[in-house]
C-alpha cells in the first residue's frame, strides 16, 4: 500500500516540536465518550494493576503484525504481547521487542485517585465520529472504521500522591479492511512522576517524568512525542500533529517506507543536528553574553568600586568633621554646663548660707525669746509665788487674830458673866435675912473642867443658860458666840 502525501507531510512533521497555539478547541473535546455509562470495563483498582487479557472481535494490524488480543495498563499503556506493569517509563524505542502504545506511561496508582476504562465498540455512531475525524486529517485515506478500542485513564492520581492532582488521556485505536490509526487525546495533565520514579510528592513533577508515544518492537517503527522523558511532558495538552491541541495521530497499520524511513531519520538528524548546533549557538552566545555581563560587570564593579571608595571617603570626611564638630560642640556644652552647674551651686550655696544664717538667727531669736519669756515667767511665778505666800500669811495671821480676839472675847465675856453672877448672888444673899453663915458656893463640876481648859489652851465655846456659863459638846465658833 502506498503511503499517502498527507501522511509524509504529517509524519514529518511530527518529529519536531507541535505546539499549537491559540486553538479554539478545547481539550474536553478531544475525548470521546467513556465510562460506565457507555458500557466500559475498569481494570483492578491497584497500584501497577492490569486487565485481564482482553481478546479483540477484530484483529488490529500494527506495523505488519496483526494482533488479536491486549492489554490495559493502569500506568498508562496499551500493550500487544504482555502486560507492562513497569511504573518507571523507559526511552523509546525499547530493544525488549515489545509492541505497545503509551499515550501517557508514568506511575499512576488508582488507590488514590481515579479510573482506568476501557471497552471494544462497533457501534456506528461511534465508528462514524471517529471516521470523520481520521479523515479531517487524513484527506487521502477515505477511512471507514469497522471497529475501535478506547482506554480511558480518567483522573488518575500518581503513586505517593500527597496532593488533589490528577491526569485524564485517552487511546484510541481503529481500523478499517485498509488501514489501521492510533489516536492520543489528552484531557487535563497535571502531574509528570510518581515518588517511586523520584517525583515530588506534594507536585507531583521531577525525577524521571512521563513517556509518550508508541513502540512497535523492531527498532525501525516507534515514535516519541517531544517533550518526554522531560518537564515539558506536562504541557503535552497544548501539542499536536493534527492542528488540534491536545490530540495526535498515526497510521500504523504498515512498516514506513524506507525512503520515507530515511527521511524520518534524516529530518530527525536534521533536527538533532539543529539542537545541537541550536545548542551550541546558544552555549557561544550564553559565553559571549557571559563574557560581556562580566565585563559589564566588571566595569559597573569598577564604578561602583569607585563610588563606594568616594562615597567611603566623602563618608569619612563627613564623619571626621561631624566628630570633630560634635567634640567642639561637646566641649562648648561641657564647658557651658560646668559654667552654668557653677553658677547654679554658688547660687545654691549662697541660698543655702542665706537658708542657715536665717535659720540660725531664728533659732537664737526663739532662744533668746524662750529665755526671756521663761525669765518673766519665772519672775511673774515668783511674784505670784509671793503674793500667794503674803496672801496666805495674811490669811493665817487674820484667823490666828481672830482666834485670839475669839478667845480673849470669850474670856472678857466669861469673866464679865461671873462677876454679874456674883454680883447677883449678893444681892440675893443681902434681900435675905442673915440665918446662918453662908456656906461658900460650890462650883459646878464644869467649872473645874472649864478652868483646866483653860489652862490647857484648849479652844473651847460656851453658851448662856438662864444665867448660867454650861460647856458645849460640840464647838461653837466665834461668830456663832457674837451673835448669841
Amino acid at each position: 500500500m502506498k503511503i499517502s502525501l498527507t501522511f509524509l507531510v504529517i509524519l514529518l512533521g511530527s518529529a519536531f516540536s507541535a505546539h499549537v497555539p491559540g486553538s479554539a478547541i478545547k481539550n474536553a473535546r478531544v475525548l470521546y465518550p467513556y465510562g460506565e455509562a457507555v458500557g466500559d470495563m475498569k481494570t483492578p483498582k491497584e497500584d501497577d494493576g492490569t486487565s485481564p487479557e482482553f481478546h479483540m472481535s477484530k484483529p488490529f494490524t500494527f506495523y505488519g503484525r496483526k494482533h488479536d488480543s491486549l492489554y490495559v495498563n493502569n500506568n498508562g499503556v496499551v500493550s500487544f504481547s504482555n502486560p507492562v506493569p513497569e511504573y518507571t517509563p523507559e526511552p523509546i524505542p525499547l530493544d525488549d521487542k515489545k509492541p505497545f502504545v503509551a499515550p501517557y506511561w508514568g506511575d499512576v496508582n488508582t488507590d488514590l485517585g481515579g479510573e482506568v476504562y476501557y471497552r471494544e465498540t462497533t457501534n456506528p455512531e461511534e465508528l462514524e465520529h471517529i471516521s470523520q475525524d481520521i479523515n479531517q486529517y487524513y484527506p487521502d485515506s477515505h477511512f471507514k472504521a469497522d471497529w475501535a478500542f478506547i482506554a480511558t485513564w480518567d483522573k488518575v492520581a500518581y503513586f505517593g500522591s500527597a496532593s488533589n492532582k490528577v491526569n485524564t488521556f485517552q487511546a484510541v485505536l481503529a481500523n478499517d479492511d485498509n488501514a489501521a490509526y492510533v489516536m492520543l487525546n489528552y484531557g487535563k495533565i497535571q502531574w509528570t512522576t510518581g515518588t517511586a520514579s523520584g517525583g515530588n510528592p506534594r507536585t507531583g513533577l521531577g525525577g524521571i517524568p512521563a513517556q509518550a508515544g508508541f513502540n512497535s518492537g523492531d527498532d525501525k517503527n516507534y515514535f516519541s512525542i517531544p517533550g518526554s522523558r522531560t518537564d515539558e511532558i506536562l504541557n503535552i495538552g497544548d501539542t499536536s500533529n493534527v492542528n488540534v491541541p491536545g490530540r495526535w495521530v498515526f497510521q500504523v497499520n504498515e512498516g514506513i517506507p524506507k525512503e520515507v524511513l530515511q527521511k524520518i531519520r534524516e529530518a530527525e538528524a536534521a533536527k538533532k543536528a539543529a539542537e545541537e548546533a541550536a545548542k551550541k549557538a546558544a552555549e557561544e552566545a550564553a559565553k559571549k553574553a557571559a563574557e560581556e555581563a562580566a565585563k559589564k560587570a566588571a566595569e559597573e564593579a569598577a564604578k561602583k568600586a569607585e563610588e563606594e571608595a568616594a562615597r567611603k571617603a566623602a563618608e569619612e570626611a563627613a564623619k571626621k568633621a561631624a566628630e570633630e564638630a560634635a567634640k567642639k560642640a561637646a566641649e562648648e556644652a561641657a564647658k557651658k554646663a560646668a559654667e552654668e552647674a557653677a553658677k547654679k551651686a554658688a547660687e545654691e550655696a549662697a541660698k543655702k548660707a542665706e537658708e542657715e544664717a536665717a535659720k540660725k538667727a531664728a533659732e537664737e531669736a526663739a532662744k533668746k525669746a524662750a529665755e526671756e519669756a521663761a525669765k518673766k515667767a519665772a519672775e511673774e511665778a515668783a511674784k505670784k509665788a509671793e503674793e500667794e505666800a503674803a496672801k496666805k500669811a495674811a490669811e493665817e495671821a487674820a484667823k490666828k487674830a481672830a482666834e485670839e480676839a475669839a478667845k480673849k472675847a470669850a474670856e472678857e465675856a466669861a469673866k464679865k458673866a461671873a462677876e454679874e453672877a456674883a454680883k447677883k448672888a449678893e444681892e440675893e444673899a443681902a434681900k435675905k435675912p442673915v440665918e446662918e453663915a453662908p456656906k461658900e458656893e460650890e462650883q459646878p463640876d464644869d467649872w473645874e473642867e472649864y478652868e483646866d481648859c483653860e489652862e490647857e489652851e484648849e479652844e473651847y465655846e460656851y453658851e448662856y443658860e438662864d444665867g448660867d456659863l454650861w460647856q458645849q459638846d460640840e464647838p461653837v465658833t466665834l461668830e456663832d458666840l457674837l451673835r448669841r
